[in-house]
């Protein structure tokens, strides 16, 4: 008898990264188990480059790639439903974006903290004892 194999590996989706130097935030695919740079915004110059340094046509350089983080040392980037929280260490804020369609990230709001590292969703049910409504 044949068995169908099934893993969590097999969940296409976008992965979200934080690039410190530059202080934007990158999107990569992951499709049928790999990753893959995403052409289709972010300083793609619609010739054919990939990105990757293992591409003789790539352009070198990651500082133009992907979207401002809003701040800066972007240090983690919680994904949310269809959102992105980032936690801009050096510029004492977080920064909330909307996810399009294309899973590129859409500056939505600034919340001012103190020097964020990380970030953790939190739920609070409504209609708890000493929770606001």
């Amino acid at each position: 008898s044949s068995r169908e194999r099934t893993s969590s590996a097999s969940s296409d989706g976008m992965a979200y990264v934080g690039l410190r130097g530059s202080d934007r935030i990158m999107a990569l695919r992951w499709s049928q188990g790999r990753l893959s740079y995403v052409p289709a915004w972010g300083g793609h110059d619609g010739g054919g480059r990939s990105g990757f340094p293992d591409d003789p046509s790539a352009d070198r350089s990651w500082r133009e790639r992907g979207v401002s983080s809003g701040g800066g040392r972007p240090r983690h980037i919680l994904a949310y439903g269809r959102m992105l929280v980032v936690s801009n260490e050096t510029s004492n804020h977080l920064d909330v974006f909307g996810i399009a369609d294309d899973g590129r990230p859409v500056a939505r709001d600034v919340v001012s903290v103190g020097s964020p590292t990380v970030t953790l969703p939190v739920t609070v049910p409504i209609g708890e004892p000493g929770v606001a409504r």
